[in-house]
């Protein structure tokens, strides 16, 4: 599950409800995003905004047995002369890790950077942008394994970057070349990172323009390197379309359709499990929704 809010974890008694949600949901993982102190002046992020809350989650969190994964995500990070504010988290993020004891340690890196929020995007800018993004992609995964070897590293894609059939020459296709090979983004992804989520954000599990169906290009690809795919659904309100949310639906619904992805994907060994975005949206769900 993903957690973007610091207000999910900055006191003890949300820190409290956050773990009994995560154990009453059955969930194993979690995604939280860091924040930061800024230099008035500059903007500049100094330090985390509160590293004992953080490291509090995570040590309640592991004696829960859920892991914690370092949360971050920017669009402009895809590109090459805008990273700057990114590397500077990255050291602020990695400070604070290396002076952690084990039991205060996140697991990994998760990144959700989505380039294709950039202007340009529509235009046939997007192959630069995409090619800048798997260089960031790969820029980050050396630095972080150069630091520290045992972190896991990490991305959500949408479901679309393996896409290879096309109408035209630009609009419909991702597929981009990166130190020889050409091949779809999400393929390069998956050679750099530990494991994929992908925004495979529907209301039913099979079918047509399914959450599974949407999963089957990068599973395939998992499979031949050893990796995990994890399927994503989304319960924010307010979506467009409103049917890649399950908010407005019921908690039935919900429920019956993430058993069917799990059973469909269970016995494959590249299937990592279901990403639910995000926290309270998710929360919210299961309190307001009907039962059925």
């Amino acid at each position: 599950m993903w957690v973007w809010h610091f207000e999910a974890y900055s006191t003890v008694e949300a820190r409290n409800r956050l773990i009994e949600f995560c154990r009453g949901e059955n969930l194993s993982l979690m995604l939280v995003q860091v924040h930061y102190k800024l230099d008035p002046a500059t903007q500049i992020p100094l330090a985390m905004r509160d590293p004992q809350a953080y490291g509090a989650l995570i040590e309640q969190a592991q004696k829960a047995g859920i892991t914690v994964e370092a949360l971050e995500g920017d669009p402009h990070w895809a590109l090459k002369d805008q990273r700057e504010t990114w590397w500077q988290k990255f050291d602020v993020i990695m400070d604070w890790y290396d002076r952690q004891p084990s039991q205060r340690r996140f697991s990994g890196l998760h990144l959700d950077v989505e380039p294709y929020l950039l202007d340009g995007f529509d235009t046939p800018e997007k192959w630069n942008i995409l090619t800048q993004y798997v260089e960031y992609m790969d820029e980050v995964r050396t630095a972080l394994k150069k630091r520290s070897p045992e972190l896991i590293f990490a991305a959500d894609i949408p479901f679309w970057y393996d896409n290879i059939l096309h109408d035209d020459e630009y609009s419909n296709h991702c597929i981009v070349e990166f130190k020889g090979a050409k091949k779809p983004v999400s393929q390069h992804i998956q050679d750099i990172c530990d494991y994929i989520g992908i925004m495979s954000y529907r209301q039913h599990a099979l079918g047509e323009n399914s959450i599974t169906q949407l999963c089957l290009g990068e599973l395939a690809y998992a499979k031949t390197l050893g990796k995990k795919v994890f399927s994503g659904v989304e319960m924010s309100p307010d979506q467009d379309p409103p049917t890649i949310s399950f908010y407005g639906t019921t908690v039935a619904l919900f429920r019956e359709q993430v058993g069917l992805v799990e059973k469909t994907f269970g016995q494959r060994r590249e299937f990592g499990g279901v990403l639910i975005h995000y926290y309270n949206s998710y929360r919210d769900f299961l309190e307001s929704a009907p039962a059925k």
